[in-house]
């Protein structure tokens, strides 16, 4: 496992590399990362499982925006294995990935820039999202956040 400053390190110069990029560019990106996405990522471990524990117990309904291969949701379901996501992710690898490792859970995935999803009159008891809005400026975020 890397150290969390070299992931940093990292994370940094590639966000400086990709800033200008459009999301569909992305979506290549994290294709292409696939195979070892999950160990890259492994170093948020605990962070995850933290992540986990912060749902309050009455939490059946979740969001997850830019949920990926849901390593979050790996340890979420741990805890309550019948919680419903909705997991809107710009990768549909990502997407293919999550479904295969929880086909038995309550899983909807939608492919779409969450900056574009229609979030409707759905109701979700939670809205996560973990290592993604960060790639974004605050003044895109902020309609975002505003949201219902």
């Amino acid at each position: 496992m890397r150290s969390q400053e070299k992931y940093l390190q990292d994370l940094k110069q590639w966000l400086h590399d990709t800033s200008d990029s459009p999301l569909e560019e992305m979506s290549d990106f994290f294709t292409k990362q696939l195979d070892g996405y999950e160990e890259h990522m492994s170093i948020w471990e605990k962070s995850y499982q933290m992540f986990a524990e912060v749902l309050p117990s009455d939490c059946q309904k979740i969001l997850d925006l830019g949920c990926g291969t849901g390593l979050e949701l790996d340890q979420i379901w741990q805890r309550k294995s019948d919680m419903d996501v909705t997991g809107v992710d710009l990768c549909q690898s990502m997407l293919d990935q999550l479904l295969k490792k929880h086909a038995d859970k309550h899983l909807t995935t939608v492919c779409q820039d969450y900056f574009r999803y229609d979030f409707g009159n759905e109701k979700w008891d939670a809205v996560i999202s973990f290592e993604s809005l960060h790639h974004f400026l605050p003044a895109r975020k902020k309609k975002l956040y505003q949201i219902h």
